[in-house]
């Protein structure tokens, strides 16, 4: 609208148009942009999500290295810890292993100041029933998950892992990823399972070759090893050394009129 003077008189002069079109346009661009926008997003986010996988499987193997290389069970769990918590590495936020030992599972190693308890294996406890393979009894909470360690089809515990907020919002609405991550984790879990049951069972076999079965007591092998490691040490001290022998007389007619027990 424009107020003008034509011929000493003053006018009123306006104009007007349908822009209906070009909202419709403007809208309709603006819903594109959005689009295009989340789909940026959704873009961003899926190669966070490949990136943070990418670098759990790239660190597996030096985790199984690691693993394989440690000398003692406790060994085998701590350096698990460090890994699995390392910001340049898997980047979880805490774990916790628990340990089958006899009917209960027992904490042994955790990242955090909780007081974890011990729990018995035949409740009806979460960690329980993941031991056993109820996994589809088990609820997980938010930004967790629970790994049965077994190795060799022996119930070795379970490992309890918490994720970094961060990451788990990342994971979260990709049912995919999520499923990948629980893979990584099971495989992890299996390298740590199965390294620790071939250590039980070198220790088991590695005694059983240094006990007499009949009478749980050293054996010539075990005697062999340590008279060589004796002598070793007395030669680098420069100090003597005695070697007694001693006869049972008689232990035959012990043996045979009390039994071998009693001999």
């Amino acid at each position: 609208v424009h107020n003008v003077k034509l011929n000493g008189r003053k006018l009123r002069v306006g104009s007007m148009r349908d822009i209906g079109r070009r909202k419709r346009l403007q809208k309709q661009l603006e819903r594109q942009i959005q689009l295009l926008k989340k789909r940026n997003i959704e873009i961003a986010k899926g190669n966070v999500r490949i990136f943070q996988l990418t670098e759990k499987i790239r660190n597996t193997p030096e985790f199984a290295r690691a693993i394989l290389a440690a000398e003692s069970e406790d060994e085998i769990l701590e350096r698990a810890k460090e890994m699995l918590t390392d910001k340049q590495g898997l980047n979880y936020k805490d774990v916790v292993f628990y340990i089958k030992e006899g009917d209960y599972l027992v904490p042994r190693t955790s990242t955090d100041d909780a007081k974890h308890k011990r729990v018995s294996i035949r409740d009806n406890n979460r960690l329980a029933k993941i031991l056993r393979g109820d996994v589809e009894d088990v609820q997980t909470r938010p930004g967790e998950e629970l790994i049965a360690l077994k190795g060799r089809k022996r119930l070795i515990g379970v490992l309890q892992v918490f994720f970094d907020e961060n990451e788990r919002l990342m994971f979260a609405d990709s049912e995919t990823v999520r499923a990948e991550q629980h893979n990584i984790l099971k495989t992890l879990a299996g390298i740590m399972a199965l390294t620790i049951a071939n250590l039980r069972l070198f220790r088991q076999v590695e005694r059983q070759s240094v006990i007499d079965q009949l009478t749980g007591v050293h054996n010539r092998r075990y005697f062999d090893r340590k008279i060589l490691q004796e002598i070793d040490r007395v030669q680098r001290y420069g100090r003597d050394l005695s070697l007694v022998y001693l006869d049972m007389a008689n232990l035959k007619e012990i043996n045979d009129q009390h039994g071998h027990d009693q001999g």
